[in-house]
């Protein structure tokens, strides 16, 4: 009789923050909605645990056909995670790489690519579109910032439109 070769596992990622829900409302507890204060940034601190990519814990092995000719495993296909600007990689003793915050700022995830910017781009105007902006670092608006609306920067902020009635 025969073998079938066994196949590694694919390494995969456990995020270790709160990602934001990108969500453009958030229920508050006593069931009423707040449009202003959006859950649409996901921000770091320094030297924080932001992932884990876990190594496959099953090894492949070899296996043979009903003649004894083996048949090879597959090999283990490398993470598709790719680590952009902000972050670094420690790999642990079991294996694992530990994705660990160099700067403060925002994590940018972009289909498989993870990178932190310390400046928050809005493309439009701060509105109930956006929501209201808290960050750390600085923070571009390539728009205005509507009536009733605020901006709170640990840096900078610059505005392309303008500011009515905000903070």
């Amino acid at each position: 009789s025969g073998v079938i070769p066994t196949d590694p596992e694919t390494s995969s990622l456990k995020m270790e923050i709160a990602v934001a829900n990108n969500e453009a409302v958030t229920l508050l507890k006593n069931g009423s909605a707040d449009f202003k204060n959006q859950d649409r940034i996901t921000e770091v601190k320094i030297d924080d645990l932001i992932a884990v990519i876990l190594s496959p814990k099953t090894k492949s092995r070899d296996g043979w056909d009903v003649t004894g000719a083996t048949i090879e495993a597959k090999e283990a296909q490398p993470s598709k995670t790719e680590v952009g600007n902000g972050i670094k990689e420690v790999k642990n003793e079991n294996g694992d790489i530990s994705l660990i915050a160099e700067v403060s700022g925002e994590l940018i995830i972009d289909g498989e690519k993870l990178c932190i910017n310390n400046t928050h781009i809005v493309k439009g105007d701060v509105d109930l579109k956006e929501g209201n902006i808290k960050f750390p670092g600085s923070v571009k608006i390539g728009g205005s910032v509507t009536q009733g609306f605020f901006v709170m920067s640990g840096g900078e902020v610059q505005i392309a439109g303008g500011v009515e009635g905000s903070l």
